[in-house]
């Protein structure tokens, strides 16, 4: 009766996740789908990092004046608020509440991203409510990108394994390049195309002689 309750002992060792090298990883959709990911939450911080400041002055010049210079001066201090806080705040989240739902959380940046539309909408009529509006998602989008390459670590040894997590992760973190590479490219790229379509505009809806006058 002793010798029946013992469990059984398996013949052959069971593959664990700690087996998963960087080549088998790169075998399976949940490296691709991670890489993914990082891409998009990191595209949706870096473009404020790098043009937030002159889409302040794109934005709001004509509204606020002279306080658009001022204003614009200070938002990147504002954005390297953001991302330490965002360094620091999503390490101890994901430790309590664990990687999938941390990711789960970073979905907050995209409602933030859909509202700057209709924020800056009211740059006419509320030009200070446009700002708010305008900062706090931009803010929120920053501080979701600081997560991501805090996240990612732990993402590779839960998904992996702990053994091969640090050679996954060297892999993952070429995302924030990349992101940073596509993300302004795409800004840089509307905004162009923002200034060719209302410079067409002014100049259809002038007289040829008005306009060289």
């Amino acid at each position: 009766a002793a010798a029946a309750a013992k469990p059984a002992v398996p013949t052959a060792a069971v593959p664990m996740a700690s087996d998963v090298t960087l080549a088998n990883a790169m075998g399976t959709p949940n490296l691709y789908l991670l890489f993914l990911g990082s891409v998009g939450v990191c595209m949706t911080g870096l473009p404020f990092i790098q043009l937030g400041k002159f889409m302040i002055n794109d934005i709001f010049g004509a509204a606020l004046g002279p306080s658009t210079a001022a204003v614009a001066a200070g938002f990147p201090s504002l954005v390297a608020a953001a991302n330490v806080a965002g360094r620091f705040a999503w390490g101890p989240i994901s430790d309590r509440i664990g990687c999938s739902n941390t990711a789960m959380l970073f979905g907050v940046s995209v409602p933030a991203l859909l509202a700057i539309p209709a924020g800056t909408a009211l740059v006419a009529t509320d030009p200070q409510t446009a700002l708010l509006a305008f900062r706090a998602s931009a803010l929120l989008s920053i501080g979701v990108f600081a997560g991501m390459p805090v996240l990612l670590p732990p993402a590779a040894a839960t998904i992996f394994g702990v053994s091969h997590s640090g050679e996954i992760y060297r892999r993952l973190w070429l995302t924030v390049p990349l992101a940073n590479f596509v993300g302004t490219s795409v800004m840089a790229r509307a905004r162009d195309n923002a200034y060719t379509r209302h410079a067409s505009e002014l100049a259809d809806g002038i007289d040829e002689t008005r306009f060289t006058a």
